[in-house]
């Protein structure tokens, strides 16, 4: 069973990255970041609190799409916010926040979950990654209301090359 959920939860995070990869298509991802942070965290206390493992493998699937596209969003509106000089700064930080800090989380999850037992722990960190989910689509509209810019189309002339001609020099 736990291949399973975890398969599930990676199936889930793959088909979030579908939907990331095709976000040139979507304006407004702000919307769609505070929703996936909201339930990504509504989902990991369903997955701690369900009985049955075929629902479990639902919820699993469900925390992997939901944290695949919150990752994804934020990094997606950070990079298109960032001026070119600074981008390289800022990701740098974005990746120790982020990746670095979950070890750290980790280790108080596992702690918390040592005290009160593992399905607690994960309704409880569900509970902080909900409650700071539905506070960021309440009280921070900057973030809710978030567009991705308008792109601008570079057209790139064709070159001439005439025919029979070598094309490298």
């Amino acid at each position: 069973w736990l291949a399973l959920l975890l398969g599930a939860m990676g199936l889930g995070a793959f088909s979030g990255a579908v939907v990331v990869m095709n976000v040139g298509r979507i304006r407004s991802l702000g919307s769609v970041f505070v929703v996936a942070a909201a339930l990504n965290g509504l989902m990991l206390v369903a997955f701690a609190v369900s009985a049955d493992p075929y629902v479990a493998l639902v919820f699993a699937y469900l925390t992997g799409l939901s944290g695949t596209l919150m990752a994804g969003m934020g990094n997606n509106m950070l990079q298109a916010t960032t001026e070119d000089a600074y981008r390289g700064r800022v990701m740098s930080v974005w990746a120790i926040l982020f990746i670095g800090l979950m070890p750290i989380g980790q280790l108080a999850l596992g702690a918390l979950g040592s005290l009160l037992g593992i399905h607690a722990a994960l309704a409880v960190g569900g509970t902080v990654a909900f409650a700071s989910g539905l506070y960021a689509a309440l009280r921070v509209p900057a973030l809710r209301e978030w567009r991705s810019p308008a792109r601008t189309r570079v057209v790139m002339p064709q070159p001439t090359v005439a025919v029979g001609q070598p094309t490298f020099r």
